[in-house]
């Protein structure tokens, strides 16, 4: 997680620019069903963690079936060096999956931790009804935000973080933060620009600022039990002022950006892991 203590400042690799389009296939406007998906129990990871990610795994199948266009990222260092890759790419993916459709509802039905698996495997097996929904406008293809990918993507508790970025042209910015391995759910304000009545940013930006006494530092909670959590960073460009929450459910935020008009904004994504 990023605390927010008086002091200095960090720097966060981000990348916007190497995202890329990979399906021509457009989202539906509404899409709705049934989905069911598997997540292996193991030594590592407990029948409730393994069915809270056969929940993650349904919305992307959800995605999937939408039609909505995938997005290509590339992960640079941040799995290679994790100590539990196929668990860093799997919220990789499911962070960086989709760009022009959300989860719009999501009904757990059914989860059972006594399912075997073709190969014999324990794994939960969660059944959900879900309704996806495309965005219903398109971007505005002259807004970009870009963040610096040639940072490090690892950090230990205690080291500082400032993001840094580009911009095509002013924009107010807003930075919120998904910390997946402690609360998926929802998305957590870091920064906002909300209460300007003009762009503070014109063609690049630093955050926290290096006149600001409130700095960004590396933590993790005391009962947390792993020796590093994935985490992911959204910095949101936009052509209006928006309105963030201190903290918002994941599928509220991205409704209240389709009804804030997608040509009014941008998202670059940033992923990395902290460490013990």
């Amino acid at each position: 997680m990023a605390r927010k203590t008086s002091i200095l400042s960090v720097f966060m690799a981000f990348s916007w620019g190497v995202l890329s389009l990979v399906s021509p296939s457009q989202a539906t406007e509404t899409w709705k069903g049934l989905v069911s998906s598997q997540y292996p129990i193991g030594f590592e990871t407990s029948p409730k963690e393994a069915c809270e990610n056969a929940e993650e795994q349904a919305k992307l199948d959800a995605m999937s079936l939408a039609g909505c266009e995938k997005l290509s990222f590339r992960q640079f260092e941040t799995c290679e060096s994790s100590d539990d890759a196929d668990r860093c790419a799997f919220f990789q993916e499911t962070f960086n999956a989709y760009d022009n459709c959300f989860v719009e509802k999501y009904k757990l039905l059914e989860r059972n931790t006594n399912k075997l698996d073709l190969n014999q495997n324990l794994v939960c097996e969660v059944a959900a009804e879900i309704s996806v929904r495309g965005f219903k406008s398109q971007h505005n293809p002259n807004l970009i935000v870009q963040v610096d990918d040639a940072l490090s993507r690892n950090f230990k508790v205690g080291d500082e973080i400032l993001v840094k970025g580009r911009l095509s042209q002013p924009s107010f910015i807003n930075v919120l933060a998904w910390y997946p391995e402690i609360d998926r759910n929802n998305l957590y304000k870091l920064h906002s620009d909300e209460l300007l009545r003009e762009p503070k940013f014109s063609s690049g930006f630093e955050l926290p600022p290096v006149t600001q006494s409130e700095r960004w530092w590396a933590f993790l909670p005391e009962d947390f039990n792993r020796e590093e959590s994935n985490e992911f960073i959204l910095v949101l460009a936009s052509a209006k002022p928006f309105k963030v929450m201190p903290k918002e459910a994941r599928s509220s935020f991205f409704e209240r950006l389709d009804e804030f008009g997608r040509e009014n904004w941008r998202i670059a994504r940033y992923s990395y892991r902290i460490f013990k």
